[in-house]
């Protein structure tokens, strides 16, 4: 990706024309402590009929779970694509996204996003919405204007620290 040296995203489409099938996952983990873990976080483990591994039941189980039911279409003519997207740098920037959509791909007409929540499958997705505020102008107060324009300049430079 630009900018990110050592990153990248992942399309893998099957099929072609408009519309189509994204399975959709993303290629990081969010920051771990090696100590808190019983089992080596790099390796799937199997321990009291559970998986265990960074991810395992994020993103990567949902990938690889991808890609194995792709096999199933490799010799059949779709009517429209199926795109398995890995994106990179998820879990901290979005970036990953933000460069596909810069880029105006993948288009599809459904997407599944392998993201779980409590390990059951949700309509919609989670997601994250930032959104800030510039306020111009002058505060006033009808009981004391004066006093309202100096109370807001305080507020506004104990807020700066």
């Amino acid at each position: 990706m630009p900018g990110h040296e050592g990153k990248a995203n992942l399309i893998a489409t099957l099929g072609s024309g408009p519309g189509g099938l994204v399975l959709s996952g993303h290629t990081d983990t969010v920051p771990y402590n090696a100590e808190r873990w019983n089992t080596d976080p790099f390796k799937l483990t199997e321990k009291d009929n559970r998986f265990y591994g960074l991810g395992s039941c994020d993103m990567k189980g949902f990938i690889a779970i991808a890609i194995e039911a792709a096999k199933h279409f490799t010799d059949q003519p779709l009517q429209q694509p199926l795109i398995i997207l890995a994106t990179a740098d998820e879990e901290s920037s979005m970036d990953g996204a933000r460069a596909l959509a810069e880029a105006g791909y993948p288009k599809a007409r459904y997407a599944v996003i392998g993201e779980p929540t409590g390990l059951k499958p949700i309509h919609m997705h989670k997601g994250m919405m930032m959104e800030g505020i510039k306020i111009t102008g002058k505060a006033g107060h009808s009981s004391d204007p004066s006093w309202a324009i100096t109370h807001w300049k305080r507020c506004i430079l104990c807020s700066a620290n």
